[in-house]
């Protein structure tokens, strides 16, 4: 049975900020072990690879669905109205789609939480913050 897993990232390949690297490679290596991947990522970029040649996740089957850009310009201009714009955008794409087994999201931007968890429970489907630390880490 093939798993379906979405993630919830602002930032997301081509980006060159470190928290967007590592999801793009835990998606890549769920994609090549045969799950069904899709990011719903903003189109902004929060900072460039200057350069650098990444490997594109869609080569491995990852699924990319990018929020359209509300407006041009620096990252920092406007940020609250953005990271609204991403919210306002990505609810729909976590709604009305086919049932996830599983929806991943990072703090990044932090409303984004409670949006893939309302989705998640109306998918009756599994919700991970990729933010939480370890169990082990906080003892009851």
């Amino acid at each position: 049975m093939t798993r379906r897993i979405v993630f919830v990232e602002q930032f997301y390949y081509p980006e060159g900020w470190g928290g967007a690297q590592l999801p793009r490679d835990v998606t890549i290596a769920l994609a090549r072990s045969g799950a069904e991947v899709e990011v719903i990522c903003g189109s902004d970029q929060y900072a460039s690879m200057d350069g650098e040649t990444i490997e594109d996740p869609t080569a491995s089957g990852v699924r990319i669905r990018r929020v359209p850009r509300l407006i041009g310009g620096d990252i920092h201009r406007l940020k609250l109205l953005r990271q609204l714009w991403f919210y306002a955008c990505a609810l729909p794409l976590l709604l009305l789609r086919r049932r996830p087994d599983l929806i991943v999201t990072q703090t990044n931007p932090p409303l984004v939480v409670p949006i893939a968890m309302l989705a998640a429970a109306i998918h009756r489907a599994s919700h991970m913050r990729s933010s939480c630390p370890p169990r082990w880490l906080n003892p009851p």
